[in-house]
């Protein structure tokens, strides 16, 4: 009996050493489980940021052509506003220059008709004295026709 006392000692080692090794591999067990679950999470996460990137990218590519076409809209647009700006400034030049000349041809008709008026104005005074000193000559009106008058 010797023999089977330490036979059955060391039974009862390996059989605690196994229920111990059985409770760590059910630990194992529920880690690897976990493992698995987080596994698939992160799979599933993943996926679902493959998604928002990939949305990322091709709203981020619509953005840019959108901003391309208002860069070239832009740009068209403002060359039709500076060429509508030229061809205004070519008008409202040809309009200060048209004004220009009627101006000046209204000036010049405007000094020929005041020295005609002028001319005329010396004409009528000369025809007047030229009359009043007829007149007096003819003794029609008193020479000193002016001086009388006040002496009345």
């Amino acid at each position: 009996m010797s023999t089977s006392a330490p036979l059955e000692a060391r039974m009862a080692v390996v059989e605690r050493d196994v229920d111990h090794i059985t409770n760590y591999f059910d630990k194992l067990d529920n880690a690897v489980e976990k493992l698995v679950d987080v596994s698939s999470s992160l799979k599933e996460m993943l996926a679902v940021h493959e998604q928002k990137l990939t949305t990322h990218d091709q709203n981020s590519k619509e953005l840019y052509s959108l901003n391309e076409e208002r860069i070239a809209d832009i740009a068209n647009l403002r060359k039709e506003v500076k060429d509508d700006m030229d061809s205004m400034k070519t008008e409202i030049v040809d309009s200060i220059n048209s004004l220009r000349g009627d101006l000046k041809e209204f000036r010049e008709n405007s000094v020929k008709q005041n020295s005609a008026l002028d001319r005329l104005k010396w004409y009528m005074m000369a025809g007047g004295i030229v009359i009043i000193f007829i007149l007096s000559k003819l003794k029609i009106i008193p020479f000193a026709f002016p001086l009388q008058l006040l002496n009345m």
